[in-house]
């Protein structure tokens, strides 16, 4: 992104919703491994390119199923 890292924009968001979903989509292996520093759940929501669209359809269910687990549990 040209005036916003990925990482920034994630801490933004997160600062606003803390149970907001997330994806990083990227081709940069180094960049993630840098990123594992500041997000412990960096590998659960991660995908590189190149990408079919079948592995995004398969990572956005299951943070959804994910965050669903969690709903459940708190209720």
């Amino acid at each position: 992104m040209p005036k916003m890292s990925g990482m920034l924009l994630y801490q933004k968001l997160r600062n606003i919703d803390p149970h907001l979903l997330f994806c990083f989509i990227t081709g940069d292996k180094e960049y993630i491994q840098c990123l594992k520093k500041n997000i412990a759940e960096i590998e659960k929501i991660v995908i590189y390119k190149p990408i079919l669209l079948s592995d995004l359809r398969n990572k956005v269910n299951s943070l959804l199923s994910e965050k669903k687990s969690k709903l459940m549990i708190m209720a």
